[in-house]
């Protein structure tokens, strides 16, 4: 177990405390206790906190991050598709260890991450220990049968860590049939199902002159949305959609960051999800729409633009944000510097959603275990594969 005694601030997701020592055990259960323990961590001038969720990210993408700036969304999008030609399984490895490091390095300790070569990402989650998100993707192509032989292999699989998976890439990439395809695999393994919906105008457009539907009941006709289901973006919904979603069970992740960088925003529906119980999740999306996978920015840009595109401050407030980005887990988050002054019970949480940063966590702890600061053997693996990477870029940027 770990004593993590002299906390300055103890957020449990409910309420704070101050100036106490909390007991972590195996379970990541928290009790409040000073009796001796196998670690002991010294939280002062520090507000221990749940850990992140991120909710959606690519997590091999981390190999692009800058090069693909200030670009309308589809031709962003072609340039990305034309360097990921060239990836290889050990690119997507190594890459998927960086940014495993940097969701970590972070507060991160579980996301969603949709990707090809996924059985290389997979064994990088399993190397770190990470309950994580991983599996295939579905687009329309004519290896169909490839597709669904590897993706039943991996569901097959007896995985420690990975949380199998099954991703469609869009309603704009996939037909009916590929999304059959999908609900067949998915109801077979019983498996979470990811996809991004209504990310543009144009999708929405395009999908309701080609199927008479809009997305989500494109998306819901082909693989019925539940409780399992996360759709991602979600800026073009109609209220018949989040309806819908709502009568589903089904998840909304809000990726602010990415979607303002693309200028494919449209309107996250906060204040309508939330009347509708629909559940709230944060994401980062990938360090090529994004730059970071920094889960306070989220946070921060959830909060702002919810209350810019409402004209009411009181929309989106500091719990309901919070509660978005929480995953399992516990981090400590450093609260003494100026940034944060003067820090008191009152006001750490709003500050934390608005003023805080990814640097600023200074321990990770996951199923009684400290995961950051890494041990010895993980900064190896991480700076073996920064090298391995910083190689390859020659390769898929020649220029």
């Amino acid at each position: 177990m770990i004593l993590v005694k002299n906390v300055r601030f103890f957020y449990d997701g409910t309420k704070i405390r101050e100036n106490v020592g909390v007991l972590i055990d195996e379970e990541d259960n928290v009790t409040l206790e000073t009796d001796k323990t196998d670690i002991v961590i010294d939280g002062s001038g520090k507000i221990l906190m749940p850990a992140f969720f991120n909710a959606h990210t690519h997590l091999p993408m981390i190999i692009m991050r800058g090069n693909h700036e200030d670009q309308y969304f589809h031709d962003w999008l072609a340039g990305v598709w034309r360097v990921e030609e060239k990836l290889t399984p050990e690119i997507v490895y190594h890459a998927s260890v960086v940014s495993i490091a940097e969701n970590m390095r972070g507060g991160v300790t579980s996301a969603i991450s949709m990707y090809f070569f996924y059985e290389e990402t997979a064994r990088a989650v399993e190397e770190f220990e990470l309950p994580y998100y991983v599996g295939p993707v579905f687009v329309d192509d004519h290896k169909m049968g490839d597709r669904v032989s590897s993706a039943e292999r991996f569901f097959k699989e007896s995985w420690d860590h990975v949380i199998p998976t099954i991703f469609s890439h869009a309603p704009y990439t996939c037909s009916p049939e590929t999304l059959e395809t999908v609900a067949e695999l998915k109801e077979k393994y019983n498996v979470p199902h990811q996809i991004h919906v209504s990310e543009t105008r144009e999708e929405v457009v395009d999908i309701k002159r080609k199927y008479g539907l809009y997305p989500a009941e494109y998306v819901d006709k082909h693989v019925p949305l539940d409780e399992k289901t996360t759709l991602v973006h979600g800026g073009w919904l109609t209220k018949g959609e989040l309806d819908l979603i709502a009568r589903k069970g089904a998840a909304l992740v809000h990726c602010p960051v990415s979607n303002a960088k693309l200028a494919t925003h449209g309107f996250f529906p906060w204040r309508e999800a939330q009347e509708r119980k629909i559940r709230i999740l944060l994401g980062t999306d990938s360090q090529v729409s994004n730059n970071t996978q920094d889960m306070f920015m989220e946070m921060r840009m959830a909060a702002l633009a919810a209350k810019d595109r409402y004209w009411d401050a009181t929309v989106a407030p500091v719990s309901e944000v919070l509660s978005a980005a929480r995953g399992p887990g516990w981090m400590l988050v450093d609260v003494s510097g100026l940034r944060f002054f003067p820090a008191t019970r009152k006001n750490v949480l709003a500050n934390l959603v608005f003023n805080g940063h990814s640097d600023l966590v200074t321990h990770v702890i996951l199923n009684g275990r400290v995961r950051y600061p890494f041990d010895e053997k993980i900064e190896k693996r991480i700076e073996r594969s920064k090298e391995f990477l910083l190689n390859a870029l020659t390769t898929l940027y020649p220029d």
